[in-house]
């Protein structure tokens, strides 16, 4: 559970982090949040589509803890992110709006949150 908290407070600071808005972005951003979590033990998989700009954060003791697959349309391949070990942040616009995004918690005491916390631009 404290894994949990942890990974969670990892996306809110990440996504209160000022990052500035990349080349042709929307000047307002989209304050619904979306996505989903997985743990394990519990929930190890979650899936959902993306309708803005999302990132990705996770923890896991060991390599390969924890898989991200995207989906993005008009490519061949899908997107897969693995964990390293420990905790990993990678920042809104890694998930894109259209994408299909499937999280996976694969090693015990590991977890991934896939999506928007309410603030990506």
């Amino acid at each position: 559970m404290r894994r949990a908290a942890l990974a969670a407070c990892l996306v809110l600071a990440l996504a209160t982090t000022p990052l500035g808005l990349p080349a042709g972005a929307d000047d307002e951003p989209v304050l619904a949040p979306e996505g989903c979590g997985a743990f394990n033990p519990g929930q190890p998989t979650c899936e959902y589509t993306a309708v803005a700009n999302a990132g990705v954060s996770g923890s896991s003791d060991v390599p390969r803890g924890w898989t991200v697959t995207i989906v993005r349309p008009g490519e061949p391949d899908p997107i897969v992110i693995h964990s390293l070990g420990g905790s990993q942040l990678y920042a809104c616009g890694t998930i894109r709006p259209g994408d299909t995004v499937t999280a996976t918690a694969n090693a015990p005491w590991s977890f991934v949150a896939a999506g928007n916390p309410g603030f990506c631009f």
